[in-house]
């Protein structure tokens, strides 16, 4: 017979002694490495990943491994995910979520056939709605339908709920339709709020602001009106000036605080303090960027002056103008220099015809020609070819003026021009791009306080032209990007504090409306901004929100 021997490379057959040898001693190799030789394993390793999406959004992913194989790389789905399905080409897997799911799901998969299983973990999120501020006004005794709004950006269909109710007037609610109806005879600011919920959730809670007004004009105009926030209290006798940076900063009033506004976010924020708190005073932003605040009533003499620097957001003392004054006007002429005109000594309240120059240069201040006639709350107005044309005011008494005169800085001396068919005084003067100025309102009557007139720098001529829809006085008018003049506030005779805004067209000569303030006011400022255009409108005198802030977004011509 035959002895088999195992040996770790080979095996050999031979034959015993004594045996019958029927065949001839052999030898076997065997090719192994072992006695039991396991299934060699793959040198792939599936990754494990974690990928997010939106609620209702595909998700891309790319199936990875690492390590080295011979031969195509294929990958093979394992388990599916539960909440969603997913679409394959190769490497490439699509993930697509159920309809409406959020939350976590995952699928697994390997990278060959002996791999190991790796998983892809999905976090599908649900981004809640935001529901959308509003501003409308609704007629005294009458009522309004408000659409509700908001954007989801899962895009799913949303629905509304009310959270607050009004405490003026009652709503009825149709989805995302609500009537308002005021209390009978009730006029002012009234205001509700609501919700706007996906399939999942809620998000922000949204005021809808009403103004109950008497005026029709409030309900038809041209542009659109939002509020932005609020000053940190109320600011009367303010100033506001646009810095290089874009920002707004607000000074003055009854106190030392200062604010910025940030354009992009549409928020406010507390600034340094003043050195002093001013009120009818002027600020002017030099070509350095720095801004002069001169002068008005406050803690310090009228002649007192500071300098804000926006690079460290800090006030400096300035150099004492020559003459306490406030009331006053400010204009930075083309060389850097700032004309300070007029204004009432806040010392003996008389009203002074004084005017001085600011050298930046130097931080001094240096008199000019006195005007021809001592004036008070009068407009100043830089013209086109560098002269400044100032007009109306008040006397001592406080009989408003029609004289105009116009100072030319090249020699330092006034001229008087021709007279305004109207004496006007708390009026506002603003240069046309045809180099015309426009005068508006500020009249002693009530009828005159609504007419408007222009003044041709070339002529030294006046001509009238269309009447303002309402008279006002103590308004702010500005200059927009289309040519277009915007009025807005003012104190009315009759009617008393307004919130009617205004637009001029210089072409027709004719005053349309511009809508409505949240809340009517005297004494504001008015912004331009950029990015897009629209006016930042800010605190002034009011019988409701003296802090409240809105901006004003022209309608393209």
């Amino acid at each position: 017979m035959y002895r088999i021997t195992l040996l770790s490379l080979a095996v050999f057959v031979t034959a015993c002694e004594g045996e019958p040898r029927e065949h001839p001693p052999a030898s076997l190799a065997v090719h192994t490495s072992s006695k039991h030789a396991p299934m060699r394993a793959s040198a792939l390793v599936a990754d494990d990943q974690w990928i997010s999406t939106r609620k209702n959004t595909p998700a891309s992913v790319t199936l990875s491994a690492s390590g080295t194989e011979e031969g195509p790389l294929s990958y093979t789905i394992v388990t599916g995910p539960a909440s969603g399905r997913v679409e394959q080409n190769g490497a490439s897997v699509t993930y697509i979520p159920n309809p409406g799911f959020a939350g976590s799901d995952s699928f697994t998969y390997r990278a060959s056939a002996q791999g190991a299983v790796a998983t892809v973990h999905l976090q599908v999120i649900n981004v809640p709605p935001v529901a959308h501020y509003q501003l409308t006004w609704a007629q005294k005794n009458g009522s309004k339908s408000i659409t509700l709004s908001a954007t989801d950006a899962d895009g799913e269909e949303l629905t509304y709920a009310l959270v607050k109710s009004p405490g003026h007037g009652t709503l009825r609610q149709t989805g995302a339709r609500v009537l308002y109806t005021p209390e009978t005879g009730f006029t002012g600011a009234d205001s509700f709020t609501f919700r706007a919920l996906d399939s999942t959730t809620h998000g922000n809670t949204a005021t809808v602001s009403i103004v109950v007004v008497n005026d029709g004009a409030c309900m038809e105009f041209a542009g659109r009106w939002v509020s932005t926030g609020s000053l940190g209290g109320p600011r009367i006798g303010h100033a506001a000036t646009l810095l290089e940076d874009g920002q707004v900063l607000v000074s003055g009033g009854f106190n030392k605080s200062t604010e910025l506004y940030d354009p992009l976010l549409g928020t406010w924020s507390p600034g340094a303090n003043a050195r002093a708190d001013q009120r009818h005073h002027t600020t002017t932003r030099l070509p350095d960027g720095q801004v002069l605040m001169a002068g008005g009533d406050g803690s310090q003499p009228g002649s007192f002056t500071q300098l804000y620097d926006p690079t460290t957001r800090l006030w400096m003392p300035g150099t004492p103008m020559n003459s306490a004054r406030q009331d006053h006007s400010a204009t930075l002429l083309p060389d850097g220099r700032v004309l300070v005109t007029g204004g009432g000594d806040t010392d003996s309240g008389a009203v002074r015809d004084s005017a001085e120059l600011y050298e930046p240069t130097t931080h001094q201040w240096s008199p000019t020609h006195p005007m021809t006639t001592a004036r008070q709350t009068h407009t100043s107005t830089l013209l086109h070819d560098g002269r400044v044309l100032v007009t109306g005011g008040r006397e001592v008494s406080g009989k408003r003026l029609a004289s105009a005169e116009v100072y030319d800085p090249t020699l330092g001396t006034w001229t008087r021009t021709g007279d305004m068919a109207v004496a006007r005084g708390d009026h506002t003067a603003t240069l046309l791009p045809d180099g015309r100025v426009l005068i508006a309102g500020g009249a002693e009557s009530h009828e005159k306080s609504q007419t408007s007139e222009l003044y041709d720098p070339a002529h030294g001529t006046w001509t009238a032209t269309g009447d303002m829809l309402r008279a006002r006085r103590h308004h702010t008018a500005l200059l927009l990007p289309d040519g277009q003049v915007f009025v807005v506030g003012g104190y009315n005779d009759r009617e008393g504090i307004l919130s009617l805004a205004e637009l001029f067209d210089a072409r027709s000569g004719v005053w349309k409306s511009a809508g409505c303030s949240s809340v009517s006011r005297w004494g504001t400022t008015a912004t331009l901004l950029s990015g897009p255009e629209r006016v930042l409108i800010a605190g002034g005198v009011s019988n409701e929100d003296q802090a409240s802030v809105d901006l004003y977004f022209p309608a393209s011509r």
